[in-house]
Protein backbone atom coordinates (compact mmCIF):
# COMPACT_ATOMS: atom_id res chain seq x y z
CA UNK A 1 0.00 0.00 0.00
CA UNK A 2 1.29 3.37 -0.73
CA UNK A 3 1.59 6.00 1.71
CA UNK A 4 2.16 9.94 0.91
CA UNK A 5 4.77 11.64 3.02
CA UNK A 6 1.69 13.11 5.61
CA UNK A 7 1.22 9.33 6.56
CA UNK A 8 -2.56 9.12 4.58
CA UNK A 9 -3.05 5.95 2.56
CA UNK A 10 -6.13 5.17 0.74
CA UNK A 11 -7.48 3.08 3.52
CA UNK A 12 -7.04 5.98 6.32
CA UNK A 13 -8.37 8.69 3.88
CA UNK A 14 -11.77 6.68 3.20
CA UNK A 15 -11.94 5.93 6.91
CA UNK A 16 -11.84 9.39 7.92
CA UNK A 17 -14.52 10.59 5.26
CA UNK A 18 -16.51 7.83 6.73
CA UNK A 19 -16.24 8.95 10.83
CA UNK A 20 -16.13 12.68 9.65
CA UNK A 21 -19.14 12.75 7.41
CA UNK A 22 -21.19 13.76 10.82
CA UNK A 23 -18.29 15.53 13.07
CA UNK A 24 -18.57 19.28 13.21
CA UNK A 25 -15.42 20.04 14.62
CA UNK A 26 -13.63 18.99 12.09
CA UNK A 27 -11.47 21.37 9.64
CA UNK A 28 -12.50 20.44 6.23
CA UNK A 29 -10.27 21.69 3.04
CA UNK A 30 -11.45 23.47 0.16
CA UNK A 31 -11.38 20.18 -1.33
CA UNK A 32 -14.51 19.03 0.57
CA UNK A 33 -17.70 18.45 -1.44
CA UNK A 34 -19.95 21.96 -1.72
CA UNK A 35 -23.39 22.26 -0.64
CA UNK A 36 -25.06 22.37 -3.47
CA UNK A 37 -28.97 22.41 -1.75
CA UNK A 38 -27.91 25.77 -0.99
CA UNK A 39 -26.11 27.05 -4.17
CA UNK A 40 -29.46 26.29 -5.83
CA UNK A 41 -31.29 28.74 -3.46
CA UNK A 42 -28.70 31.82 -4.31
CA UNK A 43 -30.07 34.34 -6.57
CA UNK A 44 -28.29 35.04 -9.61
CA UNK A 45 -25.48 38.04 -8.93
CA UNK A 46 -26.39 41.19 -11.27
CA UNK A 47 -24.29 44.24 -11.34
CA UNK A 48 -24.57 46.98 -8.56
CA UNK A 49 -22.35 49.24 -8.54
CA UNK A 50 -21.37 52.20 -11.05
CA UNK A 51 -24.94 53.29 -11.64
CA UNK A 52 -25.68 54.71 -14.69
CA UNK A 53 -29.20 55.06 -16.20
CA UNK A 54 -31.94 54.19 -14.05
CA UNK A 55 -31.43 50.66 -13.15
CA UNK A 56 -28.07 49.65 -14.78
CA UNK A 57 -24.71 49.52 -13.19
CA UNK A 58 -21.42 47.86 -13.72
CA UNK A 59 -19.34 46.11 -11.03
CA UNK A 60 -20.77 42.78 -9.55
CA UNK A 61 -20.76 43.09 -5.89
CA UNK A 62 -18.61 40.42 -4.17
CA UNK A 63 -16.53 39.79 -7.38
CA UNK A 64 -13.38 40.82 -9.15
CA UNK A 65 -13.05 43.23 -11.86
CA UNK A 66 -10.38 44.72 -13.89
CA UNK A 67 -9.99 48.26 -15.71
CA UNK A 68 -6.93 48.58 -17.44
CA UNK A 69 -6.07 51.38 -19.84
CA UNK A 70 -2.33 53.13 -21.26
CA UNK A 71 -1.15 55.36 -18.45
CA UNK A 72 -3.15 58.65 -17.88
CA UNK A 73 -6.01 57.03 -19.36
CA UNK A 74 -8.72 58.34 -16.95
CA UNK A 75 -8.82 54.57 -14.43
CA UNK A 76 -8.65 56.10 -11.60
CA UNK A 77 -11.23 58.36 -12.57
CA UNK A 78 -13.98 55.59 -13.26
CA UNK A 79 -13.14 53.51 -9.98
CA UNK A 80 -13.57 57.11 -7.59
CA UNK A 81 -16.68 57.72 -9.28
CA UNK A 82 -17.84 54.46 -8.53
CA UNK A 83 -17.06 55.10 -4.64
CA UNK A 84 -18.04 58.81 -4.91
CA UNK A 85 -21.36 57.18 -5.17
CA UNK A 86 -21.59 54.87 -2.73
CA UNK A 87 -19.79 57.62 -0.34
CA UNK A 88 -22.77 60.41 -1.44
CA UNK A 89 -25.62 57.36 -0.53
CA UNK A 90 -27.26 56.50 2.94
CA UNK A 91 -25.18 56.32 5.87
CA UNK A 92 -26.92 53.30 7.30
CA UNK A 93 -23.49 51.20 8.09
CA UNK A 94 -24.08 48.64 5.29
CA UNK A 95 -21.59 50.62 2.81
CA UNK A 96 -17.88 50.72 3.28
CA UNK A 97 -14.71 51.81 0.56
CA UNK A 98 -11.31 50.91 1.11
CA UNK A 99 -8.96 52.56 -1.63
CA UNK A 100 -5.66 50.61 -1.58
CA UNK A 101 -2.89 52.84 -3.34
CA UNK A 102 0.09 51.91 -4.81
CA UNK A 103 0.71 55.01 -7.57
CA UNK A 104 -1.00 57.87 -5.76
CA UNK A 105 -0.81 59.49 -2.89
CA UNK A 106 -3.85 60.29 -0.63
CA UNK A 107 -3.45 63.91 -1.10
CA UNK A 108 -4.81 63.62 -5.16
CA UNK A 109 -7.75 60.90 -4.08
CA UNK A 110 -8.55 63.21 -1.08
CA UNK A 111 -8.77 66.17 -3.50
CA UNK A 112 -10.94 64.24 -6.40
CA UNK A 113 -13.22 62.80 -3.90
CA UNK A 114 -13.94 66.47 -3.01
CA UNK A 115 -14.18 67.71 -6.52
CA UNK A 116 -16.77 65.10 -6.95
CA UNK A 117 -18.96 66.50 -3.88
CA UNK A 118 -18.35 63.76 -1.16
CA UNK A 119 -18.34 65.73 1.75
CA UNK A 120 -15.31 66.07 3.94
CA UNK A 121 -16.80 64.55 6.94
CA UNK A 122 -17.40 61.18 4.51
CA UNK A 123 -13.81 61.23 3.62
CA UNK A 124 -12.37 61.62 7.02
CA UNK A 125 -14.86 59.20 8.45
CA UNK A 126 -13.20 55.73 8.78
CA UNK A 127 -16.60 54.25 9.17
CA UNK A 128 -16.94 54.93 5.49
CA UNK A 129 -13.62 55.44 3.71
CA UNK A 130 -10.71 54.73 4.60
CA UNK A 131 -6.98 55.18 2.22
CA UNK A 132 -4.18 52.61 2.20
CA UNK A 133 -0.72 53.76 0.55
CA UNK A 134 1.11 50.63 0.67
CA UNK A 135 5.13 50.95 -0.24
CA UNK A 136 6.39 47.53 1.64
CA UNK A 137 5.38 43.85 1.13
CA UNK A 138 2.94 41.23 2.71
CA UNK A 139 4.65 38.34 2.51
CA UNK A 140 7.99 36.78 3.25
CA UNK A 141 10.13 34.33 1.79
CA UNK A 142 7.22 31.56 2.02
CA UNK A 143 4.83 33.73 0.51
CA UNK A 144 2.75 34.08 4.43
CA UNK A 145 1.55 36.89 5.56
CA UNK A 146 3.96 38.36 8.28
CA UNK A 147 4.76 41.49 10.29
CA UNK A 148 2.81 45.09 10.49
CA UNK A 149 1.66 45.04 7.23
CA UNK A 150 0.07 41.81 7.26
CA UNK A 151 -1.34 42.74 10.39
CA UNK A 152 -2.89 45.60 8.85
CA UNK A 153 -4.15 43.69 5.79
CA UNK A 154 -6.29 41.69 8.74
CA UNK A 155 -7.59 45.11 10.00
CA UNK A 156 -8.46 46.01 6.25
CA UNK A 157 -10.79 42.28 6.46
CA UNK A 158 -11.77 42.76 9.34
CA UNK A 159 -13.16 46.10 8.53
CA UNK A 160 -15.35 44.26 6.31
CA UNK A 161 -15.17 47.28 3.22
CA UNK A 162 -17.96 46.24 0.36
CA UNK A 163 -16.42 47.94 -2.32
CA UNK A 164 -12.27 47.73 -2.92
CA UNK A 165 -10.04 49.43 -5.23
CA UNK A 166 -6.69 48.45 -6.08
CA UNK A 167 -4.76 50.44 -8.10
CA UNK A 168 -1.92 49.94 -9.25
CA UNK A 169 -1.94 45.63 -9.80
CA UNK A 170 1.65 45.51 -11.54
CA UNK A 171 2.82 48.35 -9.34
CA UNK A 172 1.46 46.06 -5.88
CA UNK A 173 2.79 42.74 -7.58
CA UNK A 174 6.40 43.73 -8.04
CA UNK A 175 6.14 45.07 -3.90
CA UNK A 176 5.89 41.28 -3.60
CA UNK A 177 8.54 40.42 -5.25
CA UNK A 178 6.12 39.07 -7.87
CA UNK A 179 6.76 39.03 -11.55
CA UNK A 180 3.48 40.43 -13.37
CA UNK A 181 4.10 37.92 -16.66
CA UNK A 182 4.02 35.06 -14.74
CA UNK A 183 1.12 33.13 -14.75
CA UNK A 184 1.63 31.43 -11.40
CA UNK A 185 2.92 34.54 -9.40
CA UNK A 186 -0.52 36.61 -10.31
CA UNK A 187 -2.49 33.50 -8.89
CA UNK A 188 -0.26 33.92 -5.90
CA UNK A 189 -1.15 37.46 -5.71
CA UNK A 190 -4.67 37.13 -6.35
CA UNK A 191 -4.59 34.49 -3.61
CA UNK A 192 -2.51 36.84 -1.21
CA UNK A 193 -4.59 40.11 -1.36
CA UNK A 194 -7.94 40.29 -3.97
CA UNK A 195 -9.69 36.48 -3.27
CA UNK A 196 -9.67 37.34 0.88
CA UNK A 197 -11.54 40.32 0.22
CA UNK A 198 -13.55 38.63 -2.14
CA UNK A 199 -14.57 36.16 -0.05
CA UNK A 200 -15.81 38.08 2.67
CA UNK A 201 -18.12 39.45 0.11
CA UNK A 202 -16.63 42.53 -0.74
CA UNK A 203 -16.24 43.74 -4.94
CA UNK A 204 -13.31 44.36 -6.05
CA UNK A 205 -11.87 46.92 -8.25
CA UNK A 206 -8.53 46.42 -9.76
CA UNK A 207 -6.80 49.28 -11.92
CA UNK A 208 -3.54 47.92 -14.18
CA UNK A 209 -2.06 49.12 -17.32
CA UNK A 210 -1.80 47.36 -20.93
CA UNK A 211 0.43 45.60 -22.75
CA UNK A 212 2.16 46.51 -25.52
CA UNK A 213 0.04 46.23 -28.54
CA UNK A 214 0.39 43.37 -30.99
CA UNK A 215 -1.57 43.30 -34.21
CA UNK A 216 -4.73 44.77 -34.45
CA UNK A 217 -6.93 43.78 -32.15
CA UNK A 218 -7.89 46.23 -28.45
CA UNK A 219 -4.87 46.28 -26.36
CA UNK A 220 -4.77 43.76 -23.27
CA UNK A 221 -3.29 43.97 -19.65
CA UNK A 222 -0.18 43.89 -19.14
CA UNK A 223 1.94 41.01 -17.95
CA UNK A 224 0.37 37.19 -17.56
CA UNK A 225 -2.89 35.69 -19.12
CA UNK A 226 -4.22 34.59 -15.71
CA UNK A 227 -4.98 38.54 -14.88
CA UNK A 228 -7.69 38.20 -17.02
CA UNK A 229 -8.75 34.57 -16.18
CA UNK A 230 -9.03 35.27 -12.46
CA UNK A 231 -11.68 37.79 -12.84
CA UNK A 232 -14.65 36.35 -11.01
CA UNK A 233 -16.73 39.53 -12.38
CA UNK A 234 -16.08 41.90 -15.71
CA UNK A 235 -12.89 43.16 -17.22
CA UNK A 236 -13.65 46.38 -18.91
CA UNK A 237 -10.59 48.31 -21.40
CA UNK A 238 -11.00 52.15 -20.71
CA UNK A 239 -11.11 53.70 -24.16
CA UNK A 240 -10.03 57.28 -23.59
CA UNK A 241 -11.61 59.47 -26.67
CA UNK A 242 -10.25 62.61 -24.83
CA UNK A 243 -7.92 62.14 -21.80
CA UNK A 244 -9.55 64.43 -18.51
CA UNK A 245 -7.40 66.84 -17.37
CA UNK A 246 -7.55 69.72 -14.80
CA UNK A 247 -9.42 72.90 -15.77
CA UNK A 248 -6.52 75.37 -15.12
CA UNK A 249 -7.41 78.16 -17.36
CA UNK A 250 -11.06 79.84 -17.91
CA UNK A 251 -12.96 77.33 -19.48
CA UNK A 252 -14.14 73.86 -18.66
CA UNK A 253 -11.88 70.73 -19.83
CA UNK A 254 -13.85 67.86 -20.95
CA UNK A 255 -12.82 64.31 -21.06
CA UNK A 256 -14.85 61.02 -22.83
CA UNK A 257 -14.13 57.84 -21.37
CA UNK A 258 -15.51 54.56 -22.76
CA UNK A 259 -15.72 51.20 -20.78
CA UNK A 260 -15.19 48.27 -22.61
CA UNK A 261 -16.07 45.10 -22.27
CA UNK A 262 -13.43 42.41 -22.64
CA UNK A 263 -14.37 39.89 -20.30
CA UNK A 264 -18.27 39.36 -18.38
CA UNK A 265 -18.17 35.98 -16.00
CA UNK A 266 -21.80 36.96 -14.55
CA UNK A 267 -23.22 37.08 -18.43
CA UNK A 268 -25.55 40.38 -17.85
CA UNK A 269 -23.28 42.90 -19.94
CA UNK A 270 -22.44 40.08 -22.82
CA UNK A 271 -26.93 39.76 -22.64
CA UNK A 272 -27.12 43.59 -23.27
CA UNK A 273 -24.29 44.38 -25.58
CA UNK A 274 -23.22 42.40 -28.64
CA UNK A 275 -19.91 42.34 -30.66
CA UNK A 276 -16.27 42.48 -29.21
CA UNK A 277 -14.92 44.70 -27.27
CA UNK A 278 -18.58 46.41 -26.86
CA UNK A 279 -18.81 50.22 -25.11
CA UNK A 280 -20.83 48.77 -21.94
CA UNK A 281 -20.94 53.19 -20.66
CA UNK A 282 -19.64 56.16 -21.62
CA UNK A 283 -18.82 58.57 -19.48
CA UNK A 284 -18.06 62.73 -19.70
CA UNK A 285 -15.91 64.17 -17.23
CA UNK A 286 -15.95 67.38 -16.67
CA UNK A 287 -13.72 69.99 -14.76
CA UNK A 288 -14.27 73.28 -14.22
CA UNK A 289 -12.25 75.89 -12.41
CA UNK A 290 -13.41 76.24 -9.32
CA UNK A 291 -12.15 72.73 -9.06
CA UNK A 292 -15.62 70.95 -8.84
CA UNK A 293 -15.89 67.94 -11.58
CA UNK A 294 -18.93 66.23 -12.62
CA UNK A 295 -19.39 62.90 -14.47
CA UNK A 296 -22.30 61.73 -16.69
CA UNK A 297 -22.49 57.86 -17.17
CA UNK A 298 -24.57 56.66 -20.09
CA UNK A 299 -25.19 54.24 -22.46
CA UNK A 300 -23.44 55.12 -25.70
CA UNK A 301 -24.79 57.72 -27.90
CA UNK A 302 -23.48 56.93 -31.58
CA UNK A 303 -24.29 60.24 -32.97
CA UNK A 304 -23.58 62.59 -30.31
CA UNK A 305 -20.23 60.19 -28.96
CA UNK A 306 -18.48 59.40 -31.93
CA UNK A 307 -16.61 62.19 -33.92
CA UNK A 308 -18.68 63.32 -36.87
CA UNK A 309 -14.41 63.60 -38.66
CA UNK A 310 -13.81 60.02 -37.06
CA UNK A 311 -16.86 58.67 -38.64
CA UNK A 312 -16.33 60.17 -41.64
CA UNK A 313 -12.53 58.65 -42.02
CA UNK A 314 -13.89 54.98 -41.31
CA UNK A 315 -16.78 55.24 -43.94
CA UNK A 316 -14.04 56.31 -46.66
CA UNK A 317 -11.72 53.52 -45.72
CA UNK A 318 -14.58 50.74 -45.53
CA UNK A 319 -15.14 51.88 -49.23
CA UNK A 320 -11.99 52.40 -50.90
CA UNK A 321 -10.36 49.46 -48.26
CA UNK A 322 -7.50 51.12 -47.36
CA UNK A 323 -5.49 54.92 -48.21
CA UNK A 324 -2.93 57.03 -47.65
CA UNK A 325 -2.88 59.71 -44.70
CA UNK A 326 -3.05 62.38 -47.88
CA UNK A 327 -5.29 60.30 -49.67
CA UNK A 328 -7.86 59.96 -47.13
CA UNK A 329 -7.79 64.03 -46.34
CA UNK A 330 -8.93 64.56 -49.76
CA UNK A 331 -11.03 61.59 -50.24
CA UNK A 332 -13.64 63.21 -47.26
CA UNK A 333 -12.61 66.88 -48.91
CA UNK A 334 -10.28 68.11 -46.53
CA UNK A 335 -7.39 70.54 -47.99
CA UNK A 336 -3.63 69.60 -47.34
CA UNK A 337 -3.61 72.60 -44.71
CA UNK A 338 -6.35 70.88 -42.53
CA UNK A 339 -4.54 69.40 -39.64
CA UNK A 340 -7.17 67.84 -38.00
CA UNK A 341 -8.00 65.00 -40.05
CA UNK A 342 -4.10 63.54 -39.86
CA UNK A 343 -4.65 64.09 -36.23
CA UNK A 344 -8.23 62.34 -35.76
CA UNK A 345 -6.67 59.39 -38.05
CA UNK A 346 -3.64 59.20 -35.06
CA UNK A 347 -5.99 59.43 -32.57
CA UNK A 348 -7.98 56.15 -34.41
CA UNK A 349 -4.89 54.45 -34.67
CA UNK A 350 -3.66 54.78 -30.90
CA UNK A 351 -7.10 53.59 -30.13
CA UNK A 352 -6.54 50.60 -32.70
CA UNK A 353 -9.73 51.30 -35.13
CA UNK A 354 -7.22 51.71 -37.62
CA UNK A 355 -4.27 50.00 -38.46
CA UNK A 356 -1.78 50.32 -41.04
CA UNK A 357 1.20 48.89 -43.94
CA UNK A 358 4.06 50.36 -45.72
CA UNK A 359 3.17 51.67 -48.67
CA UNK A 360 5.35 52.80 -51.83
CA UNK A 361 7.47 55.43 -51.51
CA UNK A 362 7.66 55.04 -47.81
CA UNK A 363 3.69 55.90 -47.83
CA UNK A 364 1.24 54.28 -45.34
CA UNK A 365 -1.64 52.64 -46.18
CA UNK A 366 -4.44 52.54 -43.51
CA UNK A 367 -7.15 50.94 -43.28
CA UNK A 368 -9.99 49.89 -40.35
CA UNK A 369 -9.37 47.00 -38.10
CA UNK A 370 -12.16 44.80 -36.94
CA UNK A 371 -12.25 46.34 -33.90
CA UNK A 372 -12.74 49.75 -35.82
CA UNK A 373 -15.41 48.32 -38.11
CA UNK A 374 -17.34 46.79 -34.48
CA UNK A 375 -16.91 50.69 -32.97
CA UNK A 376 -18.52 52.23 -36.73
CA UNK A 377 -20.30 49.21 -37.65
CA UNK A 378 -23.67 51.57 -37.64
CA UNK A 379 -22.54 53.91 -40.16
CA UNK A 380 -20.58 51.21 -42.57
CA UNK A 381 -21.94 49.34 -44.82
CA UNK A 382 -22.40 45.48 -44.40
CA UNK A 383 -19.62 44.90 -46.67
CA UNK A 384 -16.46 46.31 -47.98
CA UNK A 385 -16.14 47.21 -51.70
CA UNK A 386 -12.39 47.08 -52.00
CA UNK A 387 -10.08 44.30 -50.15
CA UNK A 388 -8.22 46.51 -48.13
CA UNK A 389 -4.79 44.76 -49.71
CA UNK A 390 -5.62 47.33 -52.84
CA UNK A 391 -3.91 50.53 -52.48
CA UNK A 392 -5.70 53.29 -53.08
CA UNK A 393 -3.33 56.16 -52.91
Amino acid sequence: MTTTNTGWTSDSILETLTNTAAADDVERSTWAPVDMATALTLEPVEPKYLRYRQNLSVFYPGKTHTLYAASESGKSWVALYAAAQILLGPDDGTERVLYIDHEDDARSIAERLAALDVPAETITNEDRFRYLNPAEPLTNQHNELYGPAGDDLHLALEWAPTFVVIDGVSEAMTEEGLDPISNSHVAEWFRIVARPFEKIGATVVMIDHTAKSHGDGPPTEIGAQHKRAGISGASFLVDAIKRPGRAVLDAPVEGLLRLRLAKDRGGYHRGRYRGEYPVVVELTITSYPDGGVTVHADELNETEGTSPLAIDIAVYLSVMGQSSKTGISEGIGRSRSDKTAPQELTDMVKRKEIAWDPGPNNSKQHYLTDHGRDVYSAHLEPVSTTNKNTPVS
